[in-house]
């Protein structure tokens, strides 16, 4: 879980074993720098989905003007819009 500027802005890098990393108070993923693309899940502020995973391309941007976190990750999480995250489960 991030929740500092320095923390968003390494982002998913910062995760040696490429877990899923919860970016707190973020709605604007950006892919400048990544050499792959990441899953982005848009979430509201009580964790639940808003829009359907997406794939951020590198060098690209993704923003959802709904979400209030985001959740990023490697490989395709299997979430539906309305699905609840447990934030313990994240890391």
């Amino acid at each position: 879980m991030t929740e500092g500027f320095f923390d968003r802005f390494i982002g998913i890098f910062a995760l040696s074993d490429c877990r899923p990393l919860l970016l707190l108070n973020c709605n604007l993923v950006h892919g400048f720098g990544m050499p792959h693309s990441l899953q982005l899940t848009f979430l509201d502020r009580d964790y639940r989905v808003v829009s359907a995973p997406r794939l951020l391309r590198p060098w690209s941007l993704a923003y959802e003007r709904m979400a209030s976190h985001v959740l990023e990750s490697y490989e395709l999480l299997p979430l539906r819009i309305g699905d609840q995250i447990v934030v313990g489960d994240i890391n």
